[in-house]
């Protein structure tokens, strides 16, 4: 399969993450928890029908780094679905895609390096955008509590991007067999204790959900991303990696009907469009 074709399934795959959480009648631990689950053995699967070998020294020598943000993604995806439960999928997704906001904004401090004016003008526009997202300027907010847990997704996105920076010699596929598998070690226990499995109904449209949530839009659309990682330039990746959050805003709006409005669709705009900007210019540098 062509890499272009692989990012772009996979990419389409991701943006129906959401459409999917919002069917599964479960609280967000436990569909977190079988998500990375899920995840980890497909992985595992795949990277052993394929014939890659698992660089065991390199995992352990970065070991701390990937346990640390393999549990930021569990608690980026777990603020995530609960965002899912507070606002819209559009209004959630699109306040999610800041994460390239504070990657900036934080890597003078993190990574020492310095912001441009080109990206202290994206950041400007970028906050401009989650203005309008939010619904304050027509005077209605949609869903303030969902648009802070998705703020905070975000953030915690941010953390495993900076996170991995400090990955030294593990591959793309070891990297995120480790992240899945702390991801799922820390929430089963923690799924074990704050949740009363006895209250939980477990339908067949649930366990299929959840099925789906792990292996698909997990296991597969992992294994299809990273296997065009290396063989397309980041500036490529870049752009079609767009294709999650505008077809999520898209499938919000025909498939569960959720408002966007004018100010909506303006600061979807400004948001991606500023962010894509930021990205590529760093593409290119």
């Amino acid at each position: 399969m062509h890499p272009k074709i692989q990012v772009l399934l996979s990419m389409l795959i991701f943006s129906t993450v959401g459409l999917t959480v919002r069917f599964v009648e479960m609280p967000s631990t436990i569909i977190v928890m079988a998500r990375a689950v899920l995840g980890t053995l497909f992985m595992l699967g795949f990277v052993y029908l394929t014939g890659k070998i698992i660089n065991k020294a390199s995992i352990r020598a970065n070991a701390k780094v990937l346990v640390a943000s393999g549990i930021a993604l569990g608690l980026n995806w777990m603020l995530l679905f609960e965002a899912f439960s507070h606002t819209t999928i559009a209004v959630a997704v699109l306040c999610y895609y800041l994460a390239p906001v504070f990657v900036i904004v934080g890597s003078p401090l993190i990574l020492k390096e310095r912001i441009t004016g080109l990206q202290l003008a994206c950041v400007s526009v970028a906050l401009l955008g989650m203005v309008f997202v939010s619904g304050f300027i027509d005077g209605e907010v949609r869903g303030f509590w969902g648009i802070v847990l998705a703020i905070s997704a975000a953030v915690f996105y941010a953390s495993v991007m900076f996170l991995n920076k400090f990955v030294k010699g593990v591959s793309t596929y070891d990297s995120t067999i480790m992240q899945l598998g702390s991801a799922a070690l820390v929430f089963i226990p923690y799924a074990l204790l704050t949740v009363d499995f006895s209250s939980l109904e477990w339908t067949f449209k649930g366990v299929i959900l959840l099925m789906v949530l792990g292996l698909v839009h997990t296991g597969i659309a992992y294994a299809l991303f990273f296997g065009s990682f290396t063989k397309l330039p980041a500036q490529t990746i870049s752009l079609y990696s767009y294709v999650d959050p505008l077809m999520s805003v898209v499938l919000s709006w025909l498939v569960l009907h959720e408002p966007l409005g004018w100010t909506g669709f303006v600061g979807a705009l400004l948001i991606l469009g500023s962010t894509l900007a930021s990205e590529l210019f760093a593409s290119k540098k």
